[in-house]
């Protein structure tokens, strides 16, 4: 049996009081937290931070802000709000000339070319 990662859910009050009392937290803590993602050496963080940089660039950039958007507003939402907004943005998305894109090349098994698409796309919400 795999454990489980110990995990807190933090809600508004307790983001609230780290933010506005600038509470100092260990990096493992805060990982243990979920405040933060990974932990790296100190003289490992800037190519830690270039490595992640360089595989969100070669995303479809609409779809991570898509992602990002609904990851914040559906947990404030019923279940079957959240679903139904997941079901009509997906719909949208994948109608998309970026997204097409996406499963083109996945398709011809290529990386993706979204830097066509870069700043040309407007949010529909």
């Amino acid at each position: 049996m795999i454990a489980e990662p110990e995990f807190r859910f933090m809600g508004p009050k307790v983001i609230n009081e780290i933010a506005m009392l600038g509470t100092m937290f260990p990096a493992e803590e805060a990982k243990r937290l979920g405040i933060i993602n990974q932990v790296v050496p100190d003289d490992t963080l800037d190519e830690a931070a270039m490595k992640m940089a360089d595989k969100l660039l070669a995303k479809n950039t609409f779809g991570l802000t898509r992602i990002k958007w609904l990851n914040y507003v559906q947990p404030n939402m019923s279940i079957e709000s959240a679903v139904e907004l997941g079901i009509e943005v997906g719909a949208w998305w994948f109608s998309t000339d970026d997204t097409k894109e996406g499963l083109r090349a996945f398709g011809e098994k290529r990386k993706a070319d979204y830097e066509q698409f870069r700043g040309k796309i407007k949010p529909v919400r």
